[in-house]
Order: C-alpha cells, then sequence, then structure tokens
C-alpha cells in the first residue's frame, strides 16, 4: 500500500537557484475505497522544511474541517491515515500553515469515491455458534450465486451461498465457527449466463473472530486439556517418614516443577509431584479415584489446583470436600488461586478474579469448614504489591523466573511446620 501511495505522489522538481517556489502536494492511495477502510494522504511540501505542520481538511458541507495533523520529514514529504465512514464522494485538500518565515500554503484537492461495503460481518465478534450475517454489495454481480468462505489454511471453506440482487446486494447467515479468529471473503465464481462469461468475482477478507460463551461463571469455559502430558515423580515413595510431600496442580506446577523441587528438597522434604497444565481439580482428584485415597506413602498433600476451577467454582466445593476424603487425617495445604488475564476478551477478564475470590473462599479454612489444613495465600502475596504482578506473572496466571522462585519459596514455607 506504501508503496502505491509513494508511485502515485512523484517527488517535485528541484526549484530554480534564482527563486524559491512555495507548493503543497497531495495524493489518494486510491481513488476509490470501501467504506469503513482508510485512505492514505501524502505529498510532498517546497521548501522543504522537516517537522513542519501540515495539516488534512476534508470537505463537509461548505467547511474544511481538519481530519489529520502530521509533519514533513527530511525529503518534504508527509503522510496521513484517513478513515473512511461514510459512503460517497469524499474531497480533502492539505495545509502547511505559516510560520518560520515561510507563507501558509494549500494543495489541490483531491476526491476519493467512497463504496459500499463489499463485506460486512454483524457482528464481527462472536460466540461460538451464533449466527453471523454476511451481507455488502457487489458492483456488477446482479443475480448471480456467491458463497461466503472462511479461510482453513491454505483453502477456503464454504460457510453458506445466497443469490444477489439485481444491483448486486446479498446477505447469508452463517454460524461462527470454533473459538478463533478467522478470515472470510465472498466469492462468485465464473459463470455463463446468457451466452455470456461473466468473470469470477472474489472480495478482499474481513475478520471474524469467534470465542466461547460465557460459561457458567463469566470467565469463558475450560479448555481441552486431556491430550497434555501429566508429569509425575515417586521419589517421596523411599524419603523418611514424616517428610514425604506430594504436590498436585496444574499448568503453573508444570512450568515451577524444577524450582518447587528444589525448594522443597532444600527444606528437607522428599518430593512427589503431580501436575497437569489445564485440568481443574476434579480431573486430577480421578487419577485417585480408584484406591479412594492419596498414596499411603505421602505424609503432607498440597493441591495447588484451583486456577482452571475459575470457569465454574460451583462446583469446586464437592472437590475440595473429596481431596480431605482421600486425604484422610492427613494436612491437606491449598494454594490459593490468581488469575488476571489481559489477554482475554475484556467481559472474561472482568470475572477471573471475582472466581479466583471465590475458588479462594471455598478453599479457606472457615468455622463449618476445615476440609482445607492450610492455605498457601498465593493471591494475597500477589495482591500485597501490584508491583509483583507485573514482575512475577508472565500472563496474568503463569509465572516468570522470579514468579516461580517466590511461589516456591512460599510453599516450602508454609510446609514447614508439618516436616517432622
Amino acid at each position: 500500500m506504501l508503496a502505491a501511495v509513494l508511485s502515485l505522489v512523484p517527488a517535485p522538481a528541484a526549484s530554480a537557484a534564482s527563486a524559491v517556489v512555495h507548493a503543497l502536494s497531495l495524493a489518494s492511495s486510491s481513488s476509490a475505497v470501501e467504506v469503513g477502510s482508510t485512505v492514505i494522504l501524502a505529498g510532498y511540501a517546497r521548501p522543504i522544511r522537516a517537522g513542519r505542520p501540515v495539516v488534512v481538511y476534508q470537505l463537509v458541507g461548505r467547511t474544511w474541517r481538519v481530519v489529520a495533523r502530521t509533519t514533513q520529514s527530511r525529503s518534504g514529504r508527509y503522510q496521513s491515515r484517513v478513515p473512511l465512514k461514510a459512503v460517497g464522494q469524499s474531497t480533502y485538500r492539505a495545509a502547511a500553515p505559516a510560520g518560520g518565515g515561510l507563507p501558509a500554503v494549500w494543495s489541490p484537492a483531491r476526491a476519493v469515491l467512497v463504496r459500499t461495503a463489499y463485506v460486512v460481518l454483524t457482528p464481527a465478534t462472536a460466540t461460538v455458534s451464533e449466527t453471523v450475517r454476511v451481507g455488502g454489495r457487489l458492483p456488477g454481480v446482479g443475480l448471480r450465486r456467491v458463497w461466503a468462505q472462511r479461510q482453513a489454511e491454505a483453502s477456503w471453506v464454504n460457510m453458506g451461498s445466497t443469490t444477489t440482487s439485481a444491483g448486486g446486494s446479498y446477505a447469508v447467515a452463517v454460524k461462527a465457527p470454533a473459538g478463533g479468529s478467522y478470515a472470510v471473503r465472498v466469492y462468485a465464481p465464473k459463470v455463463l449466463v446468457a451466452g455470456r462469461v461473466r468473470a469470477q468475482f472474489v472480495t478482499l477478507a474481513r475478520s471474524l473472530t469467534s470465542v466461547p460463551p460465557p460459561g457458567p461463571a463469566g470467565s469463558g469455559l475450560l479448555g481441552y486439556y486431556e491430550a497434555s502430558t501429566r508429569w509425575v515423580t515417586t521419589a517421596c515413595a523411599s524419603g523418611p517418614e514424616g517428610r514425604r510431600v506430594l504436590v498436585v496442580g496444574d499448568s503453573i506446577t508444570v512450568h515451577n516443577r524444577v524450582d518447587l523441587e528444589s525448594a522443597l528438597t532444600a527444606a528437607g522434604w522428599a518430593v512427589c509431584l503431580d501436575a497437569r497444565s489445564g485440568q481443574p481439580t476434579s480431573a486430577a482428584l480421578d487419577y485417585y479415584a480408584a484406591d479412594g485415597s492419596f498414596p499411603a506413602y505421602v505424609d503432607v498433600v498440597v493441591m495447588a489446583t484451583g486456577s482452571n476451577d475459575i470457569f465454574d467454582p460451583a462446583k469446586l466445593p464437592e472437590q475440595v470436600a473429596r481431596a480431605r476424603a482421600y486425604a484422610g487425617t492427613r494436612p491437606l495445604l491449598w494454594v490459593s488461586a490468581w488469575v488476571d488475564r489481559p489477554g482475554v476478551a475484556a467481559d472474561y477478564r472482568a470475572h477471573d478474579l471475582p472466581n479466583s475470590v471465590r475458588v479462594n473462599y471455598t478453599v479457606t479454612p472457615r468455622s463449618g469448614w476445615q476440609d482445607v489444613t492450610d492455605v498457601v495465600d498465593w493471591y494475597g502475596f500477589l495482591l500485597a504489591k501490584p508491583s509483583r504482578q507485573v514482575a512475577y506473572l508472565i500472563d496474568g496466571v503463569h509465572t516468570s523466573v522470579m514468579g516461580s522462585v517466590a511461589r516456591s519459596v512460599l510453599i516450602e514455607q508454609k510446609l514447614a511446620p508439618y516436616l517432622r
């Protein structure tokens, strides 16, 4: 696009030594564009004065209104991007205001035709299986069959089809596919109509974002974790009695396992780990369901799950009671959850910390609820100093290098009273 603009805007020829030419040129990246897109307006100013302001105006009725501000480069060139919000003809011109001993100078006017969009997605962000309207108007494609297609790697998959009106208007209702971002286009194949060949017509692609439904707690839905590797170590089985600890966790424990084993071993613990990325507490406990107990050789159990329970915290109390049953009379510690994902939709993120609080309330010992012996307060540790949330987390959930060490030390310190 930029190369096209450069070719449209020739640099001015050198001025005669005997005269100073004051001039301002203006060109557009395209003379006709779709509504909702942007056009690049660029040109050169004479004489060259790097940093000199340039103002771009649009004619609205009989008034020139400012739509962009920029400055000249060392070559005298300026450039701005202007969004096109309304169908019809838009007229622009640029001005370099007076200043620094230079007079004001205006460019010639430049018209840009803004056409009806070929493809409009309504909505452009939809939940999985929600109906999305793919509509618009295709010039010169009247009374023809067209297909809405989405890109799947190197090919295009049909999502739905319809026949355009005599004027080329169309609308196709499709279902939003599985969660992700998709390129969607409209395709009209080459056809023979009344003995005449009508050429193939393919639009530019628009982006369709498909997101999971909000789930019962608003943070989205639990992802697919079944294909994740389960990390299991059994070194504690041969450790001294009273010093054997089992840590059951999710992806945070998977990532932290080296620092965690190092911290606990240095403190005198024989360590067993059982961790799997993406799993909620229920899945972590399923491995022990056949025996109805954690291994008999384990003296203390640390549950470092809960981050994946934010998607449905209402189910966690049953799992906490189940963990207590599997632990029997042995100490059962729980690491509190902190989830605050900046990389997800704002509506989901808004529920992350409140759902973390619900998870943590469920695992906190209180009057009438003593299933958990003690809590490793990772949530409270991060909340106490907001700077820790930046330094110790990489994505609002998983730890940085410093965070891995800090979390491991926090677990070791909470375990210290139970070491025999």
